[in-house]
Parts: structure tokens; C-alpha cells; sequence
């Protein structure tokens, strides 16, 4: 990242530069959205940019926690950070701001859900470690769902309600959270569920009452009851760990209100009750395996009958029977198995297209090598494939029907050549 600096001093004494940094207002406030943003420098990072502010309320991102949007004066907040430097909190920009005092405003709708999100997390990860003592060792918020990491490789349906239960409780329960700094060297008198290990000599704890200590520097509502509701909706294996997938407040209503249209969707397509579409789907499913095993045999049946009709119009010169067929857009998959098919017979060969592929197979006991066969006409047409003695393909070759009749029709008189050769040798 490129970053230059403007209106700052060159050798800043620590005085001016902890001014410099600014004073962060959302670690006492994050409800407040409106205030007057005082810019002290400016820079541009990237070919974008970019101001400090004597202090904000902007929320830069870190911590597994987005960061906050919105506008200072008539020009767009897209992203905050933080300089590793100095910690001066950024407010990247869509347009220039000179030094000066704006109207700042934070984008309320946003940061409200990821201060749900970011509070329901500490509540969920809470109640794993007092159910099933599983540390939280990742945290993932995405645009529809969030994911925390568990250092445990299993857990049961039981479990799994009995976690979701207790974290709702506390939510429902409206518990006040308070956040507060410590001396890092008192972080060993709390109960917090992980002593970080970073820079500095003061811990910022964010305490949900009776229940969670926690090192944070995050936005949080003022009270659990303010995230709503904490539904999980997925867990996944990962390695020896688990991920818990999960939504909370605005975002659980949504995937809820998603989930009842898709539903009534169902039940309207099958005309049945909600109660029943287990017992439908699973009756629909066993339907569509038996009748893709019917299928499979009548495909079968077509295709032997198919492959006798074939071997029954070839000349047959030296006992060798050459089945040469361009099905002009055939399945790929159904061209493999004609082939394979037609090749059950005794000395017989097969040669077939479908205008961009081609398959060559033969019996045990017919003469030549399939992939030697076709190796010289993917070098030529630049396609894929390749295969062994018995069975090669090529796809891709960029080939029409009429050309493939050429190709097919020099490939088995170069077959039936080499036999007649090779029979004389043996005579």
C-alpha cells in the first residue's frame, strides 16, 4: 500500500502525534450516528483519499468486525482502517476533503446489524464454552451470515439445541453490557475467555452482566436484548474443528421469512401441508432412483440392439469387424457406452464420433492400439484425451461430422492393412 502523508509534522513529538490519532467515541457511544468531524489531515492512499479526524465515531475495521459506512460533509465514508504506524483511524473517501469541521453521519441501518451480529457472537460463544467448554478460536462475519470456529471435532443435535437455548435465554433476559479498559496486567482477575497478546498496556473488556468477560474492541448494543434472537443454521466439519454457522437479530428474521417462502413455495407445488414434505420429498426421491434404474436398463436394452444393427451392416475382411458411426451431436457419455457396448463381441472394433469428440474402442482380441491411433489426430486438431490399448478418447477437437467420416474411414483402413500384414507375417 502507497501512502502519503500531507500536513503532518515530519518528526511529530508523542504529544502531538496521540493527538494525531484521534480519540475513538465509539468505544463509550456506538449508537451515536451524527456528529461534527473536525479533519486534521489528509492523505491519499492508493489514489484515494483519505482524512484523520481529531475524533470519530467511524468504526474502523478490525477484529473480525466490519468496518463503518456513511458520509462526512457531501462526500462518502467507503472504508475506515487503521494505520500501523500510528493507529490513526482512516476515513477513506470517494472525493477530497480539505482541513476544516463537516457533519459527519454513520450509516445507522449497517452498523446496527454488525453490532447485532458482533454481540450475538460473544453470547453464542459464550454458551458453547459453558455447555460444551469449546473454545472460539475464529470468527467470520459475511454479508448474510456469520461463522465462529470451534476447537471441538463433534457435537450432537442435543447439544447443539441446548447451546442455541441458553444463548437465546440471554438474550431474551435483556442483560446489560458494559465495556471498560483494565491494565493488561490485571487481565489475569477476570474471567475473560482469552488474554490477547498485542501491544499496549491496556485491555479494553466488554462484559455482558453474569455471563461473558471478553477482550474486544468491537461495537456492542447496550443490552442482549437489542440482538434479537440467535438462530444457527449450519455445522460443518472442518479438519479436527467444527463451524457453527449463525445469523442474529435482522438478518435471522430475514433468512426466517426466506425460508417460509421457499416452504410455501413446496407445499404449493406438491399440495401438501408443511408437516408433510419431508414424507413427500423422500417418496419423490425413492420414485426418481427407481425409475433412473428403469431407465438405465431400457438405455441398455436400445443400445445392444442399436450395436447388433451396427455390427450387422459392416464388412467383416480378415474376421476383424470395424463398426465406423459419426452421431452428429450425441451425447458424449452415450457415444462411450455405444462403444463399449458394440466391442463385446469377438474381434471387433469401434470407431464413433459425434462431430467435436472421438471414441475408439476395441475387443481383447482385436488387433491394433487404440491410443496410438488417436494420438497423431489430437496432436493435429490440439484436443483433449488420451486413453490406453483398448479405449482412447478426444474432445475438443474442433472437427465437423464430414471430416470425421474421412478421419474414421483412414483409421480403419490403416487397421485392417496392419492385420493383413501382420497375418501374412504369421504365415
Amino acid at each position: 500500500m502507497c501512502e502519503k502523508q500531507l500536513n503532518l509534522p515530519a518528526s511529530p513529538n508523542p504529544a502531538t502525534l496521540k493527538f494525531m490519532r484521534g480519540k475513538r467515541l465509539y468505544y463509550d457511544d456506538s449508537y451515536t450516528t451524527e456528529f461534527e468531524a473536525v479533519v486534521i489531515e489528509t492523505a491519499e492512499i492508493d489514489g484515494q483519499p483519505v482524512v484523520v479526524l481529531q475524533q470519530s465515531y467511524f468504526y474502523p475495521e478490525s477484529g473480525g468486525q466490519w468496518c463503518d459506512f456513511g458520509r462526512i460533509h457531501t462526500t462518502n465514508v467507503t472504508n475506515v482502517t487503521i494505520r500501523p504506524s500510528d493507529q490513526a483511524t482512516l476515513h477513506h473517501l470517494d472525493n477530497p476533503l480539505p482541513l476544516g469541521t463537516y457533519p459527519a453521519h454513520i450509516d445507522w441501518t449497517r452498523r446496527f446489524d454488525l453490532m447485532q451480529q458482533h454481540t450475538g457472537q460473544h453470547i453464542l460463544s459464550q454458551a458453547f464454552a459453558r455447555i460444551l467448554e469449546a473454545n472460539t478460536i475464529g470468527f467470520h462475519m459475511g454479508q448474510a451470515s456469520c461463522t465462529i470456529d470451534l476447537d471441538i471435532a463433534k457435537l450432537d443435535e442435543t447439544q447443539l439445541q441446548q447451546v442455541e437455548e441458553l444463548a437465546n435465554q440471554v438474550v431474551w433476559e435483556n442483560r446489560p453490557i458494559h465495556s471498560y479498559f483494565i491494565p493488561l496486567a490485571e487481565a489475569s482477575n477476570y474471567p475473560l475467555r482469552k488474554i490477547p497478546t498485542g501491544k499496549g498496556d491496556q485491555l479494553r473488556v466488554v462484559e455482558i452482566a453474569d455471563f461473558d468477560w471478553n477482550a474486544c474492541g468491537g461495537t456492542h448494543v447496550k443490552a442482549t436484548g437489542a440482538v434479537g434472537l440467535i438462530k444457527i443454521s449450519k455445522v460443518e466439519k472442518i479438519r479436527r474443528q467444527l463451524r457453527i454457522e449463525f445469523r442474529c437479530g435482522k438478518r435471522a428474521y430475514a433468512h426466517y421469512g426466506d425460508l417460509l417462502a421457499t416452504m410455501g413455495g413446496l407445499t404449493k407445488a406438491f399440495t401438501c401441508a408443511p408437516s408433510d414434505l419431508l414424507a413427500v420429498t423422500s417418496n419423490l426421491r425413492a420414485e426418481h432412483k427407481q425409475a433412473r434404474k428403469t431407465l438405465k436398463k431400457q438405455q441398455a436394452r436400445l443400445l445392444a440392439a442399436e450395436a447388433q444393427q451396427l455390427l450387422a451392416d459392416v464388412a467383416n475382411p480378415n474376421g476383424v469387424q470395424i463398426v465406423q458411426g459419426v452421431f452428429d451431436k450425441r451425447d458424449f457419455a452415450d457415444l462411450r457406452q455405444l462403444a463399449q457396448t458394440i466391442v463385446r463381441q469377438p474381434r471387433t472394433i469401434a470407431l464413433l464420433g459425434n462431430g467435436d469428440a472421438l471414441v475408439f474402442a476395441k475387443s481383447k482380441d482385436a488387433p491394433s492400439v487404440m491410443n496410438e491411433l488417436l494420438s497423431p489426430i489430437l496432436t493435429t486438431h490440439n484436443g483433449r484425451g488420451g486413453g490406453a490399448a483398448q479405449f482412447a478418447q478426444a474432445m475438443q477437437l474442433g472437427m465437423n461430422s464430414a471430416e470425421q467420416k474421412v478421419i474414421l474411414a483412414s483409421v480403419a483402413e490403416k487397421i485392417w492393412q496392419q492385420d493383413a500384414e501382420n497375418q501374412c507375417l504369421g504365415d
